[in-house]
């Protein structure tokens, strides 16, 4: 689908791009169809770059999401006005070239880009 987009200058929308929390949420579990070897890594680097750059994992996914090519619009739900603000925080997170690369590569265990578990 990326190819796809890409290809054809298209943006992407998200749906359930926080997998339900489970990049977010130590108490959720990843659903079996986005099960991969390189899950681990991915939460590992996610969570530096949200240390990184002083954001919520949330945020950081949201913001690599509309920063990367093709853009991905994050299909996003909240439950109460503080998670809007956590949410709408991400707009304002700009990710270096070398945190999007850490990112795109992390858990890329076969060569493929396995990073779009997120969503």
């Amino acid at each position: 689908m990326l190819d796809y987009c890409r290809t054809r200058g298209t943006t992407l929308l998200a749906y359930s791009p926080l997998l339900q929390g489970a990049y977010t949420r130590d108490e959720r579990s990843f659903p079996r169809h986005y099960l991969s070897p390189g899950n681990d890594a991915r939460l590992d680097m996610l969570k530096c770059v949200a240390s990184e750059v002083g954001a919520s994992a949330n945020q950081v996914i949201y913001a690599w999401m509309m920063q990367s090519q093709p853009p991905v619009i994050p299909l996003v739900a909240v439950d109460t006005p503080t998670e809007m603000r956590e949410n709408l925080g991400a707009l304002d997170i700009k990710l270096s070239a070398e945190q999007m690369a850490l990112l795109n590569r992390a858990g890329n265990v076969s060569g493929h880009a396995r990073w779009y578990a997120i969503g």
